[in-house]
């Protein structure tokens, strides 16, 4: 939450179902719905339910230590991301997850280190989506996948392993 709070968003609504290991700090900054995560469908009936009150407003969608970054993150706010992309007229914005790991464990045994992050440059891979009707290969349309969530395929379902979502709407 602090690096989406440092980032410059307007205002986070943090759904979950419990924050029991969240500082007070972090939580005076942010709005808490609590919510059973583990439902079917938790985020897209929670996000849809807010959406006619949100009008006009641009959501990010992000999932437990998701972290957005963006070209120029380090020096420019997500207001001047998103000025640029209604600017273009546009009204979603592609993301994609990566999985980073911290290069030591013994220094961090969490696993992560966002100053010193390593990214698995081999574990993803990108295949065509298919016209639903014809079942032919769309042309410059890709589907995303790789990470934790193709290395643990055997327990992700289908319908959720690929890594390109619309994040930001």
């Amino acid at each position: 939450m602090d690096h989406h709070i440092k980032l410059g968003f307007k205002h986070i609504i943090v759904f979950a179902k419990s924050l029991s290991e969240i500082d007070e700090d972090t939580l005076t900054q942010v709005t808490t719905v609590y919510v059973d995560t583990f439902a079917d469908d938790c985020v897209e009936r929670t996000v849809n339910t807010l959406m006619p009150h949100m009008a006009g407003a641009w959501v990010y969608v992000g999932f437990n230590a998701e972290y957005l970054f963006f070209p120029f993150s380090s020096s420019r706010s997500v207001a001047e991301l998103l000025a640029f992309h209604t600017e273009e007229r546009r009204g979603s914005m592609l993301t994609y997850v990566v999985d980073l790991y911290a290069g030591d464990l013994n220094a961090d045994p969490t696993g992560v280190n966002v100053d010193d992050a390593y990214l698995d440059r081999a574990g993803y891979y990108a295949l065509a989506r298919l016209d639903q009707r014809t079942r032919q290969p769309l042309e410059r349309q890709l589907n995303f996948y790789g990470g934790l969530k193709w290395r643990y395929e055997e327990f992700v379902p289908y319908e959720r392993r690929r890594i390109d979502r619309m994040a930001l709407f």
